[in-house]
């Protein structure tokens, strides 16, 4: 795009006399194609015979021009030292003459002296005195302003920056609104005319914005109409939004979505963000009445975001959102962690993948995937321990706590007494502990109408489990009722034979009066007294 100076007469009407008066000058007339010159009512008439549809855009310049200051390309092959010297000279010569202004974030205009000099610079501006002060908006023209301004004050507040600008959004150039694109590349722009251009990038023509207004959604039902301050979106699915306006519209339009509907008496609901669903179920709202007939609505999807089982954190920026982290990490009580790497820990699932930004307005919004809610925040323990190991809190050594296994579903017996039975598999002696002893100490006796099993031995898995205590096999007795001499030593899964329901509705279950017992290699089954007297 180049670097340009651009600059204005403060009396348009005197735009004709500004160009007689640098077509008579000597040094402009040297300059040729880097003379200086901006439109006047002469300019303006001709574009009118010849090119009418420009006449309204050219008409909004009157009195301005600019100077590109960047590759010059003299044809009188001048050095660019000797055009931007004679530039000078001539500006010099038009602040003598005429009032002049010139734009304090022009490109031209640099700390670094990239192309006039900042003894140049004063020397156009009269140290400043001819800076205009309304066209700065940005950081670089405040910086312009310290230096070119040494002997004044700072320059008036500045009105807003363009980095708030968003797209969508509108800017206001000589009265006229202009609306915010977003290119390919993710700049800023608005399709206004300058310099032979059809667009041009916010940081190119912030010195002429004089205003900036805040593009606002709007949601629409059966002739209701209200502005949405905030939305989230999962997956084309509306799962929050606040809604602003006449307070009977608001409630039109969110009665609607209330009922899990978009669409009711032959009317659709329309938003300008574009189509959306809604879930079926779950929807609740709240309305605050404010001045002037106005109310403000809150609708959202509860299972999402408040009830238990929640899976959305919002936030009105980052910080509040980070905030909202803390707490469903705090509420999710699994595993200890700590508080001052709430950041890091947010940020580490954020890396993985296991937050996941969704599409907003107005409102941050991320999702805490399936795979951190299902598996009993056993991936979460994992991230936190990386989390503490990378910030030195804890050995590299260090491994997550495994949960406990789950129960069996016996159809026969309750949980609590399945519960009973693992509690005290936990207790006893592990798999071949017992391996050279010849009368072992029975730990549990489960029996059923035609099998009775004495456990003496319980496996408890390694550290390759996915879950503590998993059980995968117990040793013991199987003695058979029906048929005795089928009784033998062996392995027994427990899990399976707690499922088993026979035709008469029972199964297997502990006995809980069997306590002090011992079994032999052959399956005689001796008390402690017995056992003092075989030994």
């Amino acid at each position: 795009m180049g670097a340009y100076l651009y600059y204005k007469t403060t009396q348009k009407s005197q735009s004709d006399r500004v160009n007689d008066f640098l077509e008579a000058n000597e040094l402009n007339k040297i300059l040729d194609t880097e003379s200086i010159w901006l439109i006047d009512y002469k300019h303006l008439e001709w574009v009118k015979e010849n090119n009418s549809d420009l006449l309204e855009w050219e008409s909004e310049k009157l009195g301005k021009g600019d100077i590109k200051t960047s590759g010059i390309d003299s044809r009188s092959k001048l050095s660019e030292e000797d055009v931007l010297e004679m530039q000078t000279k001539v500006f010099e010569a038009l602040n003598e003459n005429f009032e002049m202004k010139y734009f304090a974030d022009s490109c031209a205009f640099t700390k670094e002296e990239n192309y006039f000099s900042i003894e140049q610079m004063k020397r156009i501006t009269n140290n400043g005195e001819f800076l205009s002060g309304k066209s700065a908006k940005s950081d670089r023209a405040r910086s312009k302003y310290k230096l070119l301004l040494p002997l004044l004050e700072e320059p008036e507040e500045i009105i807003f920056d363009i980095s708030n600008i968003k797209e969508n959004d509108e800017v206001i150039i000589n009265k006229i609104s202009y609306t915010v694109h977003k290119s390919f590349s993710g700049s800023l722009y608005v399709k206004y005319r300058l310099n032979g251009l059809s667009s041009v990038t916010l940081s190119e023509i912030a010195p002429l914005i004089t205003e900036h207004r805040k593009f606002v959604h709007k949601m629409r039902y059966d002739g209701a109409v209200a502005d949405i301050e905030a939305c989230i979106i999962d997956e084309g699915t509306l799962i929050y939004h606040e809604s602003v306006g006449t307070e009977n519209m608001v409630k039109a339009i969110t009665s609607v979505i209330m009922q899990g509907r978009v669409t009711m008496n032959d009317h659709t609901i329309d938003a300008s963000f574009g189509y959306f669903t809604v879930n079926k179920a779950g929807n609740k709202r709240k309305v605050i009445p404010l001045d002037n007939g106005l109310a403000h609505a809150i609708t959202y999807h509860s299972p999402s975001i408040t009830d238990a089982g929640f899976s959305v954190l919002i936030g009105r920026d980052k910080d509040e959102l980070i905030e909202q982290f803390s707490s469903w990490l705090e509420n999710t009580n699994f595993l200890p962690y700590p508080h001052n790497l709430v950041k890091e820990i947010y940020n580490e699932m954020k890396d993985r993948e296991l937050l996941n930004d969704l599409e907003s307005y107005g409102i941050l919004a991320v999702k805490i995937d399936e795979l951190v809610l299902d598996d009993e925040a056993l991936l979460l323990q994992e991230l936190i321990i990386d989390v503490c190991r990378d910030n030195g809190l804890i050995s590299s050594s260090a491994k997550p706590i495994r949960p406990q296994a789950p129960l069996p579903q016996s159809k026969y017996l309750s949980q609590n007494q399945v519960q009973k039975i693992f509690d005290t598999l936990n207790k006893m002696p592990r798999t071949y502990e017992l391996e050279d002893v010849e009368i072992k100490p029975i730990g549990l006796k489960l029996f059923s109408p035609n099998m009775t099993l004495y456990i003496t031995e319980a496996d408890i898995g390694d550290e390759n489990d996915e879950f503590e205590n998993m059980h995968k096999q117990c040793y013991g007795y199987v003695y058979n009722d029906s048929d005795p001499q089928c009784s033998e030593w062996g392995y027994i899964d427990v899990a399976s034979y707690l499922e088993v329901v026979y035709s008469n509705g029972g199964g297997f279950e502990m006995d809980l009066h069997f306590e002090d017992k011992y079994i032999t290699s052959s399956g005689k089954i001796l008390s402690k007294e017995e056992l003092a007297l075989a030994s």
